[in-house]
C-alpha cells in the first residue's frame, strides 16, 4: 500500500479598496481592477518572488499552490486613480494555509484653475469701473458624447475670482467638467 499525500500549500487573498469610496465609487476613472501585488521572501522587499498578485473590478486577487513560508506582499502598481499603497504586507503561511489581506488605496484627486481676463484690455485696465473680482462660476460634471463634450450634473464646487480674476478648487474627483459663468463681475454683461 502507497500513500501519495499531496503537500499542503500557501494561498494570498488580497482584497482592494478605496480609502475615500464617496470620491471613487460611481466614477469611471477610478476603478479597483488592475493593482498589481509582487511578492517577496524579505521582508525588505528586495528579494521578489516568481509570483505577483493582479486584483479585478472588485478589487479582488488570490495566487495560490505557494510553498508553506512567510512572504512579504507590496503593491507595485496601483489601480488607475489611485495612489500607490505604501504598506509591505506579512503573509504567513506558518500558521495558516490561507491568508487574508486588506488593503486599501487612496484615491487620486484633481485641481480646476481658472484665469479671467478682460477680452478688451486696453479699456477696462486701470478703469475703476470694472473689475475682474468676484466672477462667479459653476462646475458641471461632464460627459463625452461623440465629440463633444456634455455637462450632466452640477457639482457642489463653485469658484469666485479674486481681484486678479484668479479663482481655484481643489480636491475635487478625478473626471471631466464643465465650468460654466453664472455671475458676471463689476462692469460687464
Amino acid at each position: 500500500i502507497s500513500s501519495s499525500d499531496k503537500p499542503k500549500t500557501v494561498t494570498i487573498i488580497i482584497k482592494k479598496t478605496s480609502a475615500v469610496p464617496s470620491i471613487s465609487d460611481g466614477n469611471d476613472a477610478y476603478s479597483l481592477a488592475g493593482a498589481v501585488y509582487t511578492g517577496y521572501s524579505d521582508s525588505s522587499c528586495t528579494n521578489a518572488t516568481t509570483y505577483s498578485i493582479t486584483t479585478d473590478a472588485n478589487g479582488d486577487g488570490s495566487v495560490s499552490g505557494l510553498p508553506i513560508g512567510k512572504y512579504w506582499v507590496k503593491e507595485t502598481t496601483p489601480p488607475p486613480g489611485f495612489t500607490l499603497d505604501p504598506n509591505t504586507y506579512e503573509a504567513d503561511g506558518t500558521r495558516t494555509l490561507e491568508v487574508n489581506i486588506s488593503s486599501s488605496d487612496v484615491p487620486k484627486s484633481g485641481k480646476i484653475i481658472l484665469k479671467k481676463a478682460s477680452a478688451l484690455p486696453n479699456i477696462t485696465d486701470d478703469n475703476n469701473c470694472y473689475s475682474l473680482e468676484d466672477a462667479e462660476y459653476t462646475v458641471y460634471n461632464a460627459e463625452k458624447v461623440g465629440n463633444k463634450l456634455v455637462k450632466t450634473t452640477k457639482t457642489d464646487y463653485m469658484l469666485i475670482t479674486d481681484v486678479n480674476g484668479d479663482a481655484s478648487v481643489e480636491n475635487i474627483p478625478l473626471g471631466m467638467y464643465i465650468v460654466q459663468e453664472r455671475k458676471h463681475q463689476k462692469g460687464t454683461n
